[in-house]
């Protein structure tokens, strides 16, 4: 946005129902300024094949790619997940069509299931995860799994390679929303 407008305050525009979208004033900066190199990576056995490993990009597919074969969502959240789909589109009344990343169905040990939006990101400092983003994926999950726990995760490839997960609380009020649980894992190679 312009400077004269940013100096006003957090400012972010936002969907507003089908093709209308609005300015929102918001408490918090419209995106999460996480420092993912502060904390420390996890080793894990990478599981992808070199065949594929060969052929992935580093786009957000790529990285997705990455995740199901290495059942990061599985060791990040502590359940046992499955990949529903990529791309999972709904229309949200308010809001208009949201789109997920990724989408998983995770069980815990009591069979309690739990449902698991993803929003992937590029590697690259200019790839922010945001606020209204993250805000509307739980607007969506809310209305279309309301009997399943909602785990709100955030994907980011790092420029070491290494892949960060960020868990959000579960609200959709943008100002409200805060960071849960960070984790970075390092795909190793094991000879």
């Amino acid at each position: 946005m312009p400077a004269e407008i940013l100096q006003t305050g957090n400012w972010a525009i936002e969907a507003a129902g089908r093709s209308t979208y609005a300015f929102r004033l918001l408490t918090q900066t419209p995106h999460f300024n996480i420092v993912f190199n502060e904390y420390e990576p996890v080793d894990i056995p990478n599981a992808l094949p070199d065949v594929v490993e060969a052929l992935l990009r580093t786009d957000e597919q790529s990285l997705l790619t990455r995740i199901l074969y290495n059942r990061l969502v599985d060791i990040f959240t502590g359940l046992t997940c499955f990949h529903i789909q990529n791309h999972y589109r709904s229309f949200v009344e308010g809001v208009g069509e949201v789109e997920l990343d990724a989408v998983y169905v995770g069980v815990n040990k009591t069979g309690q299931l739990h449902i698991l939006p993803i929003e992937a990101k590029s590697v690259g400092d200019n790839e922010f995860i945001g606020r209204i983003q993250i805000a509307q994926m739980i607007s969506l999950i809310r209305q279309d799994f309301p009997t399943m726990v909602h785990r709100v995760l955030a994907v980011k490839p790092l420029a070491d390679k290494s892949i960060a997960v960020a868990e959000f609380n579960n609200t959709s009020d943008p100002d409200e929303l805060r960071i849960v649980s960070v984790s970075r894992f390092r795909l190793i190679r094991r000879r």
